[in-house]
């Protein structure tokens, strides 16, 4: 008999079985939040910033969707802006941390805290094993299942890296419309999102992988979902690191979506 070791106790893999919440509570998931401020011209906003990590800090003109980048106006979490002409809507993105058990899948920092505790433990207890009775690992639902979009302080260095510039004027597109840039705009946020995950959970694993001569297997969440953009982010780019890429379908989802009632005689093709 052969083994495939799975990562993690219950699912979704990133957990350690909750010790990562335990141990790192900082590196849990985070999610984009956006708080808005309604300001009228010749007026002087001050505002207190929280302390979860600023992604952007955009004001826009209600009535021609101009934007101004407001970061330069902030001194110890404090902002202070003296608002011209017109009626103004000041944005504040947060990167916020969530109730969540599983690890930032985006980070590799954070990933690599996460990999001691359990493909480390495997590699310390069973290592003799490798290559002969155990020849393969699985990961399971890697990706984002909550209401939450999902996000991770480092994202505007990446955006700078893949694209030479801020990102911040970009952050209302994905809320609304900027035009003419709002299209370009989601494509690029959602690009270089997708690559953080890529770069993460699964390129990490991977190398653990072949350094212990397994092959890595696993897959997002949301495999079913036509629009893959708020879960899996890109099946494409989270595969490149995926010796044997995997599917998983929950046969109840499919049946709901056939709009077929259960007989008890399987009708997979």
């Amino acid at each position: 008999m052969q083994v495939i070791l799975y990562d993690d106790v219950d699912f979704s893999s990133g957990s350690a079985g909750n010790r990562m919440k335990k141990l790192y509570p900082n590196d849990m998931l985070k999610y984009l939040e956006k708080t808005d401020t309604l300001m009228a011209g010749s007026s002087v906003l001050n505002l207190r910033l929280r302390d979860d990590p600023v992604m952007a800090v955009v004001a826009m003109n209600v009535k021609t969707s101009e934007r101004l980048n407001l970061l330069a106006f902030e001194t110890d979490k404090k902002l202070k802006w003296n608002t011209p002409e017109g009626d103004w809507r000041v944005m504040v993105f947060y990167c916020t941390k969530t109730n969540h058990n599983l690890v930032d899948y985006m980070s590799p920092s954070v990933v690599a805290k996460y990999l001691p505790l359990t493909y480390g433990a495997y590699e310390k207890h069973f290592k003799s094993y490798f290559g002969t009775t155990i020849r393969q690992i699985f990961y399971d639902d890697v990706g984002y299942v909550a209401k939450e979009r999902g996000w991770t302080p480092d994202f505007n260095q990446k955006f700078q890296e893949r694209y030479g510039k801020d990102p911040d004027l970009y952050y209302p597109a994905l809320y609304e419309d900027i035009d003419p840039e709002t299209s370009a705009a989601r494509v690029a946020l959602f690009d270089t999102r997708a690559e953080l995950l890529a770069e993460g959970y699964p390129r990490l694993v991977n190398e653990w992988s072949e350094k212990n001569g397994l092959l890595s297997s696993g897959h997002p969440s949301g495999n079913y979902q036509i629009q893959p953009t708020d879960m899996s982010l890109d099946v494409f780019k989270f595969y490149r690191y995926a010796q044997v890429p995997l599917l998983d379908y929950i046969f109840s989802v499919l049946m709901d979506a056939m709009d077929l009632n259960w007989s008890g005689t399987s009708i997979i093709q």
